[in-house]
């Protein structure tokens, strides 16, 4: 089926310490490579682009604390960690693969600041 990976993983492995507010937990999924496009034509030997899906690596951090007589929570995530890139290539008739398109997805940095009582 177009859009659907014949396998999948998801993997989160967390860590909580109560007494001192902290969480931090990492996030690794995992998709086998999928058909983006049925049918286009570009060439007469190949009718089908395949996406080359990136592994993707999370870690998000999370820490409790308080102070002026308020509740904060500090975050930090990482996305990304392992900066695979999107790939998209078409095979030909000798399984040669052709490129059709790639970009590099970069890493993603977010910190936030929650307060609340």
């Amino acid at each position: 089926l177009q859009g659907q990976s014949d396998h999948l993983a998801n993997l989160q492995i967390g860590f909580e310490n109560a007494n001192t507010g902290d969480q931090i937990t990492a996030v690794l999924n995992y998709a086998s490579d999928r058909t983006l496009l049925i049918g286009t034509q570009l060439q007469e030997d190949s009718d089908r682009v395949i996406e080359d899906v990136p592994v993707l690596l999370d870690l998000i951090y999370r820490k409790k604390l308080e102070a002026y007589g308020a509740d904060f929570t500090f975050g930090a995530q990482v996305q990304n960690i392992l900066g695979q890139e999107f790939r998209a290539y078409r095979e030909d008739n000798q399984g040669a693969e052709l490129p059709f398109l790639g970009f590099d997805r970069g890493r993603v940095l977010s910190l936030s600041l929650t307060v609340g009582k």
